[in-house]
């Protein structure tokens, strides 16, 4: 952070003292940027802020945003740095994973945020508490300034509410509201087999048009038959929560090649089970009967 005011110090005045003296031919005196100057740029706070008010400028609409979805937890409510697992940030549902990952790394290039190693795994902050004032002040700006994408920002926040609520027996569905902001949006959210089955069932419910209703066809049986022939834990590793369930597309996988399932840790039968109980209908009695053996002979 030195370094970024002391640059912008240069930009501003060093570089033309020294043109000045190269012309008077008076390079036995000292060229010196005044302290008006750094206050004039609002010290360091100041500079600070306009180095990333620069650096988001510098970026596309979408990554912008997206740049400060990223930022937006690793600011606390009481307006603290917050510390956040890297790949919590990066695997965040329903976005583009690699573009994320782009992105936190010219987060970091651009010393903005850092990563370091913590408790076996990475973390990342902001690199300083001058920094947390411009990045609210961004967020404010977008949200205030552009309605559909605060729109999308709290759909999206309620298809992550209802992914993360659910259980047995439950039937999520997202408002009329959500439901057309996230259609509009489509192409820039990652979806899976769950979240396209529930933008299906609402498109059914709220009896859209046949061209929008065509559309959520289409996107549901794509993942119909996209599930990948992979390793089951690479399946589960990533559900761990007591309240979430595979998808129906995996767990139907998961009971056509049993075989790649006898390796598996007791968690992770647990979750292939719980989901079982979440998703089967009455003629999947013997997949129930299966799964509860496999936990029964648990450990």
């Amino acid at each position: 952070h030195l370094q970024l005011v002391c640059d912008k110090l240069w930009n501003e005045k060093g570089r033309e003292l020294v043109g000045l003296q190269r012309e008077s031919g008076t390079d036995k005196q000292v060229p010196v940027i005044e302290e008006e100057v750094f206050k004039k740029l609002g010290e360091t706070k100041g500079i600070l802020k306009s180095f990333f008010t620069d650096f988001l400028e510098g970026l596309d609409r979408d990554s912008r945003q997206e740049i400060l979805e990223m930022l937006e937890p690793l600011v606390t409510t009481s307006g603290t740095r917050n510390i956040i697992e890297r790949e919590r940030l990066i695997s965040a549902p329903f976005r583009d994973s690699q573009k994320r990952k782009e992105l936190l790394d010219l987060l970091v290039n651009h010393t903005i945020v850092r990563t370091e190693p913590r408790l076996g795994g990475f973390f990342v902050e902001i690199t300083h508490e001058f920094l947390i004032a411009p990045v609210l002040e961004a967020l404010t700006d977008v949200v205030s300034k552009d309605p559909e994408y605060n729109r999308y920002r709290q759909s999206m926040r309620a298809l992550e509410r209802l992914h993360g609520s659910s259980i047995a027996g439950a039937s999520p569905q997202l408002t009329q509201q959500d439901f057309f902001t996230l259609h509009r949006h489509l192409e820039v959210v990652c979806w899976d087999n769950w979240s396209s089955e529930l933008m299906l069932r609402c498109a059914v419910a709220f009896g859209v048009s046949r061209d929008v209703l065509e559309t959520w066809l289409k996107m549901f049986a794509r993942f119909q038959t996209e599930v990948e022939p992979q390793p089951a834990y690479n399946l589960v590793k990533n559900t761990v929560d007591e309240t979430e369930c595979l998808s129906l597309a995996q767990l139907r996988f998961l009971n056509d090649h049993r075989d790649l399932t006898q390796k598996l840790i007791d968690e992770q039968i647990e979750i292939i089970w719980r989901s079982e109980l979440t998703w089967a209908v009455d003629e999947e009695r013997d997949e129930i009967k299966y799964w509860t053996g496999r936990m029964k002979n648990r450990g």
